[in-house]
């Protein structure tokens, strides 16, 4: 579909980089473990459990043969704690322990010196499981991801016949004066939209030149000849830059105005040129309409379009409405899109997929991060503290700070970049959290500060705490079985007063035209038919640190990021985005000392028993030296070949002529069902990664084909930046 050529290849780079990563980075599996003679080929981890994503379980055949002696297969089942790289869909296994083992072809007393032998060899640091394989074996499993009830009010959707903008407000328009000038621009939109103190006239800056209206309400728009001689004013800054470029732009001859809807409550746009054309989605009774960068479906069956906007799905008679929530009552047939096609990033959104139940696992993955007790936090707020009351709950939450302050009882707790602080005063000093109470969990959705209750501590000493968010921090939930974006709630700005309004974003869901991107397993937003910056919440802001204001990019947060074309949540100051650009965690860089990237990506990585270090070969090979009180050892990739681990404690390989055990012996039983139907599930979870890889391969290309390259990226362009 044409939305992710046109949303997405603003960062090309950075996702032809990711999958190139993403591939590299895939062990190769069986590998081999050798020391002073003895060699250990361990086959890749298998699944048992994943408690809270974090705590593994699951068993590795492996084939030990001690200097000497000869080589017996069997099974070792090991324990380890995990760090889940999202980027490079990759899982490192940490601590790994070997719980016990099986060389059923051995007697008893030599079953468990290889036993003992082949735990010596196998490293406890440095070996990484595909997400994928992880994700699929979940499944495979029959688990899936608890859904959390959210607000499904439609928002108001616009249909415009011709290019069309949404300058979408949040809340009241509010507009503050640019210093030493007699400008006035728009705080609570992200679109250049200026007004002169003496003009009642408003001015936007749009691609295409600037358009203006005698008023906001009479949505009446044209290109202006002329621009206010005070605009020539603006302090020659960064944030105004694109502002002061634009003022001798020629308005632009023989074009007609763009089509403008103004909103200031929640609202998204559905642009059609001309009259809508169709074609049909293979092997269903679907329709894709094409000339729209919306994603918008006719099913031929039921007679009725369907709208697929921040992860949830509208159905209406006509595109002009009115349009009713249908996420949970979908036309069996948006279940049959191909998979290997240019829509098939839309399954994740299609409640019972096998692509939504991975969506919504992986959206419940935490990325950690341990944080020095001694670490500090800073709150500002406009005045002193004004709290207000948490719906349904004892608890109160500050209003007139951008942080996330909830009082609970005659304490006082800040959630600041992943982690949670206390403080016996609104305003500190704040200390590292011990503990979290359980009543910040029963915060509701309805809330504004209801993404908190996606951060919770994991571990905690004296000297440190483990700290972990899952996707919900970041805006991204799951509710009726598919990850959607934002809690559907429409949440009021805080505008203080005075000459130079201050104005609080909240998080939001609409306006902004989010869709879940499965290769970075993110909410992206739209290009400029929202605004230069894609959404709302890339507005102009104040930081009370500082008592100045900024606009536009300057305010996405204290991350970095390569685009602006990403969702993104303004109270957490980072984006739901790759997190190799932009991560809460990486405010606490100096404590972080357990992280996705920190685990994978570094040189070497290390436990109380040992180091383990990892080096790329110039062939493209892969060795590891493993060191430690108790072990040493060097690794290698070792020839390919398809060995499992079955639940008998048998080494089983699958090839072209079925399933074969590796350690036969003549009179030893055939494996029962209950072992066949383990071996059979995963195969089919190791196919399905294979097939992901593939398939993120694909999507990470030039023209970003699969995921709405191919025959619609002429027309997606249309419309958009």
């Amino acid at each position: 579909m044409r939305r992710f050529l046109s949303l997405v290849l603003p960062l090309g780079l950075v996702l032809v980089a990711l999958a190139a990563r993403a591939d590299d980075a895939a062990p190769t599996w069986p590998r081999t473990f050798a020391n002073d003679g003895d060699q250990l080929v361990v086959a890749q981890p298998q699944l048992d459990t994943w408690a809270n994503r974090i705590d593994f379980t699951g068993r590795v055949a492996v084939t030990l043969t001690p200097k000497g002696g000869a080589a017996a297969s069997g099974v070792l089942r090991i324990a380890a704690r995990t760090t889940t790289d999202l980027p490079q869909r990759v899982v490192a296994l940490n601590d790994v322990r070997v719980l016990d083992g099986q060389f059923p072809s051995l007697p008893p007393a030599a079953a468990a010196q290889t036993v003992r032998l082949a735990s010596a060899l196998l490293p406890t640091q440095g070996l990484t499981v595909p997400l994928d394989y992880l994700l699929a074996a979940l499944v495979q499993a029959g688990q899936t991801a608890a859904s959390t009830t959210l607000d499904t009010a439609p928002p108001t959707i616009f249909l415009a016949e011709q290019p069309a903008r949404l300058v979408q407000f949040d809340g009241a328009p509010v507009f503050a004066p640019v210093a030493g000038t007699n400008v006035q621009y728009a705080v609570n939109t992200n679109w250049p939209l200026l007004r002169s103190s003496d003009d009642a006239a408003v001015y936007l800056l749009d691609a295409t030149g600037w358009l203006t209206s005698q008023s906001l309400e009479t949505g009446v728009w044209q290109y202006a000849d002329q621009l206010p001689a005070s605009f020539a004013s603006l302090p020659d800054t960064a944030e105004w830059q694109d502002v002061r470029q634009s003022l001798r732009a020629p308005a632009p001859v023989g074009q007609a105005p763009l089509l403008i809807d103004v909103a200031t409550a929640p609202a998204e746009l559905i642009s059609i040129v001309g009259e809508p054309q169709y074609q049909q989605v293979p092997g269903t009774g679907i329709y894709v309409v094409t000339n729209t960068s919306s994603l918008v479906f006719w099913d031929g069956y039921a007679k009725a379009y369907y709208y697929l906007v921040a992860g949830r799905w509208f159905r209406a008679a006509a595109l002009d409405g009115p349009w009713t929530f249908a996420t949970t009552t979908l036309p069996a047939d948006l279940a049959n899109i191909p998979p290997d096609g240019p829509l098939a990033a839309v399954l994740a959104s299609v409640p019972g997929t096998a692509e939504a139940r991975e969506a919504a696992l992986q959206a419940q993955i935490p990325r950690l991060a341990t944080v020095s007790r001694s670490t500090t936090a800073t709150v500002a707020y406009d005045g002193e503290p004004q709290f207000a009351p948490i719906a349904g709950t004892s608890l109160a939450y500050a209003v007139n700070t951008p942080n996330d302050v909830v009082r609970v009882g005659a304490a006082y707790y800040l959630c600041q970049n992943g982690v949670w602080f206390t403080a016996a005063a609104p305003s500190g000093p704040w200390s590292v959290a011990a503990a979290v109470p359980d009543a910040i969990y029963a915060i509701p959705p309805s809330s504004p500060l209801y993404h908190v209750t996606y951060v919770r501590l994991y571990q905690v000493n004296d000297a440190q705490a483990v700290y972990g968010y899952t996707g919900g921090y970041l805006g991204e939930y799951v509710a009726d079985g598919v990850v959607t974006w934002g809690t559907g709630y429409p949440y009021a700005p805080y505008v203080g007063s005075g000459a130079a309004p201050i104005y609080y974003p909240r998080p939001y869901t609409y306006g902004c035209d989010a869709f879940y991107n499965p290769l970075t397993g993110t909410f992206h937003r739209a290009g400029y038919g929202y605004g230069p910056y894609g959404g709302i919440a890339a507005g102009a802001a104040y930081d009370p640190a500082t008592g100045t204001y900024a606009r536009g990019a300057a305010v996405n947060g204290p991350y970095a990021s390569d685009t602006a074309a990403q969702a993104y949540n303004p109270r957490t100051g980072s984006y739901a985005a790759v997190e190799t650009r932009s991560n809460p965690y990486a405010a606490w860089d100096q404590g972080v000392v357990y992280g996705p990237r920190r685990a994978i990506q570094v040189g070497s990585v290390s436990d109380a028993r040992g180091t383990a270090t990892r080096a790329q070969t110039a062939g493209g090979g892969e060795a590891v030296a493993v060191q430690g009180d108790d072990r040493s050892a060097t690794v290698v990739r070792a020839p390919g070949g398809d060995w499992y681990a079955g639940s008998d404690g048998h080494v089983y390989q699958r090839s072209d002529a079925g399933w074969q055990r590796a350690d036969a012996v003549p009179g030893h039983d055939a494996a029962s069902r209950e072992v066949w139907n383990g071996l059979a599930a995963e195969y089919a979870a190791r196919q399905r990664q294979m097939m992901m890889r593939q398939r993120y391969a694909g999507w990470g290309g030039g023209d970003f084909a699969g995921l709405g390259g191919g025959r619609y990226a002429g027309v997606r362009g249309g419309g958009r930046r």
